[in-house]
């Protein structure tokens, strides 16, 4: 965590939480705990299939989907201060160089805050471009099934007691 930065978390046991929020009120920097991968609204309605419906799995998505829109707003700004950028206002819309079009869904619903914790805050509203991103997402060594003539291989970089619960439960399920 740095000073005037923002940093993201999932939800965390009681104890791991305290200390996250005792280390961002001591950096002064604002942490966002992203919401429930449910909680999101897709495009048209349609929820995207990930590589594993685990909800180890859908938390890692909603922690990169918060991720990439934060990398996007700080592009953004840094985008409107470049003076060799041409733009305009079109339809509501901005226009960059009389081609690309820029509207903003990934925002955070408006909040300007920082050195302090944030839940659930941030927009759960996704852009066509991160769905696709998604849906496009690969993760080798994560939940991964190779097949072969000769055998099949399950693939997980489990690195926690917890997190190897969770792939014997996917291997199990998968395994029939």
């Amino acid at each position: 965590m740095k000073p005037g930065c923002e940093a993201y978390t999932v939800h965390q046991p009681p104890c791991a939480m305290e200390v996250l929020t005792d280390v961002a009120q001591q950096v002064k920097c604002t942490l966002n705990i992203v919401p429930k991968y449910d909680d999101y609204i897709f495009p048209n309605g349609y929820k995207i299939t990930l590589q594993a419906n685990l909800e180890a799995y859908q938390t890692n998505a909603s922690l990169a989907i918060q991720l990439a829109h934060s990398w996007l707003r700080l592009a953004e700004q840094r985008l409107f201060s470049n003076t060799n950028i041409n733009m305009e206002i079109v339809s509501g819309k901005v226009v960059r160089n009389g081609y690309k079009e820029f509207d903003a869904p990934y925002r955070t619903n408006g909040r300007k805050c920082l050195n302090e914790v944030v839940y659930d805050t941030m927009t759960t509203q996704i852009p066509m471009e991160t769905a696709l991103g998604l849906k496009e997402c690969k993760w080798p060594g994560r939940y991964q099934i190779v097949e072969t003539s000769y055998a099949t291989f399950f693939l997980d970089g489990a690195h926690t007691k917890e997190s190897m619960e969770i792939c014997f439960k996917w291997f199990t399920e998968n395994n029939k």
